[in-house]
């Protein structure tokens, strides 16, 4: 991809999705972002649109260290084809 013209730099534009809050203000047993809404887990209904932009290149999700493995399994079994990395952070 070209980036500014005569520079020879290419632009990647990288979203970086954060998901590693445990959402105990809402007193649910998984972290909000893991809860389904409309049947799809919320954390999936984020990603989409960036997905879908052309202008985002790639895509990092930041979740719970322990649901690092549970998060990738998610995206493996969808259509995501801009997702860089799953890294854990949060409190």
């Amino acid at each position: 991809m070209a980036g500014k013209a005569g520079t020879g730099v290419s632009e990647t534009n990288v979203a970086i999705i954060v998901a590693a809050g445990r959402g105990k203000r809402i007193g649910a047993d998984v972290p909000k972002a893991f809860l389904s809404l409309a049947g799809e887990p919320i954390i999936l209904r984020t990603l989409r649109p960036f997905e879908a932009c052309s202008e985002v290149h790639r895509l990092v999700v930041v979740v719970p260290e322990d649901l690092r493995a549970r998060a990738e399994a998610m995206f493996a079994a969808v259509p995501v084809t801009k997702l860089a990395a799953v890294i854990a952070g949060g409190p």
